[in-house]
């Protein structure tokens, strides 16, 4: 991929931009400007699946200890929390 242009990734899809960016509620993503193909997609899902992803994910947000290293939770979650609840 390092000889890959963008304009030539384009040139090749015109479905590019739809291919590569997806929404969900009101985020936006659009990532179809980095030079990636669908086989990088199908490899890093296939990763991600190898990996035991969503697990992860999940015992992350369980605070569950996953920090191999310390033995410790994570919680990168926690530090996106509000403290301050949205008026009703």
């Amino acid at each position: 991929m390092k000889s890959c242009h963008m304009a030539d990734l384009f040139g090749q899809d015109p479905r590019r931009f739809t291919d590569f960016s997806r929404r969900f509620e009101d985020i936006f993503v659009d990532y179809s400007k980095n030079i990636i193909t669908k086989e990088t997609l199908l490899l890093l899902s296939g990763l991600a699946r190898e990996c035991e992803l969503k697990d992860a994910i999940k015992r992350l947000f369980a605070g569950d200890e996953i920090n191999e290293t310390e033995g410790r939770a994570v919680l990168h979650v926690a530090l996106r929390i509000d403290p301050i609840p949205p008026s009703r």
